[in-house]
């Protein structure tokens, strides 16, 4: 049975939604990474920047990337 209804404003919507998820990481990115320079500037905290600091960042960083390519792939698929 065919459907009648398109799915572009569904993916567009998904799309919106994504784009609001990648925002919010690059946002949480950035404080975290500013948060591993504020702590790798105390003598105490070089070690915590080093071994939570960066990968956690990183791992943040990554999340972001992954966000962000869902989000194109929705844009793209709601476009076309």
């Amino acid at each position: 049975m065919p459907s009648f209804f398109s799915s572009k404003p569904v993916k567009a919507v998904q799309a919106c939604g994504y784009g609001v998820a990648t925002v919010g990481g690059g946002v949480t990115t950035v404080a975290m990474a500013l948060m591993t320079m504020g702590l790798a500037l105390t003598i105490i905290g070089i070690p915590g920047a080093i071994l939570v600091g960066a990968p956690l960042t990183t791992a943040s960083a990554y999340g972001t990337a992954k966000l962000a390519q869902r989000t194109a792939h929705k844009v793209d698929r709601a476009m076309n």
